[in-house]
């Protein structure tokens, strides 16, 4: 192992060594000495932030380890699945609560910016303003799941394959909003809206048990608690690598909560279609999704095995990103033809190919972003990716809000043009942080 500015280290002086790269960013290391390799999967990889030790990868077993991963995916599909699950049934939620398409809107909104207490909308009488409080209080019990899961990983996988463990994972937390209208549709036209909610209260005590159970403290080696500040999180935004990055996928997101909250009025407008049918044309997106991070995560560790070779076994986080450019080029694609097929009235398939374009290339990038994160920031993993999973829910939660004036303003066509052009623009925060990101974190 050989480190910049210093010379190679002997095997007595290993344990010394080690201690020493933890503190140092993975972009200044040697990677190309075997016996390094294996001291750094039973340390852990190289962290910027000594304030907590690298846990042992090794702590559990093969099987452990994925029953883990299972769990934390699981957990961060609830949150999500939650926000959307409704969507089929807002007409129908409009009617029972005697209010307008716009304020049941903004509980889609107040929900994503606040991702409980438990699903318990279903329990009270029928009052908007109540139905909208818990909806807040649900959001901010669902939240953390969002972001324990990249600590998780960071935890308990090595640096080599953290890019296919990160897509499985964050395929809970991006099928959520999707597989939620195709469940929502069919339990709306079925058993009515409030089932919906009963239904998230039963599978959220569910994953509640399994969390009990098969989620056990990941992080080796823990210090003492400190007070706990809700903000600390906000403070990685100092650096532009992280608010950069993080600008990209959250545009993206912001715009398919937009794209999802209009199409259930979209798709029974022109295609006539119920609730079930609005909740099936979601698997157009999901199927993409699913695909995206499937690819997106093998993507992220083929760019950065690829960056070492390149650059002679030295190892620089944003290899990662340049996987980004696989997927960027989708996210326009598939809004141009989603909103163009719909402006011109086509067969149905027209806008869900769309859909399933865009799809694909938002999670590549969410993935690679993300893995991108634990890399640089791998002992505050969860915070860091807290703070951009915020950023993302501030976007998706003000997109809903004007998404039906903004189509009935400018057409189908047109709006998903200029959504287009916004999200094309968004990747040269990527291309910059690809550039200059070495200088723009600790």
């Amino acid at each position: 192992m050989e480190e910049k500015g210093s010379s190679r280290a002997t095997p007595q002086s290993s344990t010394t060594e080690i201690d020493h790269l933890q503190a140092l960013s993975p972009a200044t290391l040697k990677l190309n000495d075997p016996s390094l390799e294996k001291n750094q999967e039973a340390q852990g990889p190289e962290i910027k932030d000594t304030s907590s030790q690298a846990p042992d990868q090794k702590h559990f077993s093969p099987l452990r380890k994925e029953v883990i991963l299972a769990v934390v995916a699981s957990v961060g599909f609830l949150g999500p699945l939650s926000s959307t699950i409704y969507i089929p049934a807002i007409l129908d939620v409009e009617k029972g609560l005697d209010t307008t398409i716009s304020l049941v809107n903004l509980t889609i909104s107040m929900y994503i910016l606040f991702l409980g207490a438990g699903p318990l909308d279903a329990l009270w009488p029928p009052s908007y303003g109540l139905f909208l409080f818990l909806r807040i209080i649900q959001a901010i019990g669902s939240s953390a799941s969002q972001v324990i899961g990249a600590g998780v990983i960071a935890d308990i996988f090595s640096i080599h394959d953290r890019g296919k463990r990160m897509g499985i994972f964050f395929l809970g937390p991006l099928l959520g909003p999707v597989v939620g209208p195709i469940i929502g549709g069919v339990i709306n036209q079925h058993l009515g809206w409030r089932w919906l909610f009963w239904i998230l209260t039963i599978v959220g005590g569910v994953f509640t048990i399994a969390i009990i159970f098969l989620l056990p403290e990941t992080l080796a080696n823990t210090k003492k608690l400190t007070w706990f500040n809700p903000l600390a999180p906000l403070y990685y935004f100092r650096y532009p690598a992280v608010s950069l990055a993080a600008t990209y996928p959250a545009v993206c997101f912001g715009f398919m909560y937009l794209l999802i909250t209009i199409l259930p009025e979209t798709m029974t407008e022109l295609y006539q279609w119920n609730s079930t049918q609005v909740g099936l044309s979601f698997l157009s997106g999901g199927i993409g999704n699913v695909v995206g991070t499937l690819v997106g995560g093998r993507l992220a560790d083929w760019t950065r095995r690829r960056g070492m070779e390149q650059g002679g076994g030295e190892a620089v986080p944003e290899h990662r990103l340049h996987a980004v450019w696989f997927g960027a080029p989708l996210v326009p694609i598939g809004f141009l033809i989603y909103g163009w097929c719909l402006q011109a009235d086509t067969h149905f398939m027209g806008p869900l190919i769309g859909y399933f374009i865009q799809g694909v290339g938002l999670m590549i990038g969410f993935t690679v972003v993300n893995t991108y994160f634990v890399d640089v920031f791998a002992s505050r993993a969860a915070s860091v990716v807290g703070a951009a999973a915020f950023y993302r829910c501030v976007f998706a939660t003000v997109t809903p809000l004007f998404a039906m004036n903004m189509e009935e303003g400018l057409g189908h066509g047109w709006t998903y043009t200029v959504i287009a052009i916004i999200c094309a623009l968004a990747t040269l925060c990527i291309v910059a942080v690809v550039l200059r990101g070495q200088k723009w974190h600790p």
